[in-house]
């Protein structure tokens, strides 16, 4: 979330909560959320909206707690809707896969051999 998209979450929060944020506080509250998205934000502050049960004002770290739990909760059943498909080892590729490893290992001794030869 960039400082533009917090100053919008905070004027969002600010006609929920009908109190003013002070000059400034985008800056506050962006160096908390910048690595929370703009929707996982907004959903967090809705969340917190809707309960009737709300005793104290939104805080920074309500959000970002909040919204880090629904990310969580969206890539774990983004996870689960993968479709698990066990990668086939053929004969052909696992020799395949054997023979970019031995030369990937023989051009690392080669080249270590070169620097020993150089450096003597």
């Amino acid at each position: 979330m960039n400082l533009a998209e917090t100053a919008q979450l905070l004027t969002y929060i600010a006609s929920m909560d009908r109190v003013p944020f002070p000059r400034g506080a985008e800056v506050a509250w962006h160096d908390l959320l910048q690595d929370v998205t703009v929707a996982d934000a907004y959903q967090a502050a809705r969340e917190h909206f809707a309960r009737t049960d709300r005793t104290k004002r939104l805080e920074p770290g309500d959000v970002r707690t909040r919204a880090l739990a629904i990310r969580d909760s969206r890539l774990r059943s983004e996870r689960r809707a993968l479709p698990h498909r066990p990668v086939e080892a053929t004969p052909a590729v696992r020799d395949a896969a054997l023979a970019q490893m031995r030369a990937a290992a023989a051009d690392a001794l080669r080249r270590h051999r070169e620097l020993q030869e150089a450096a003597a």
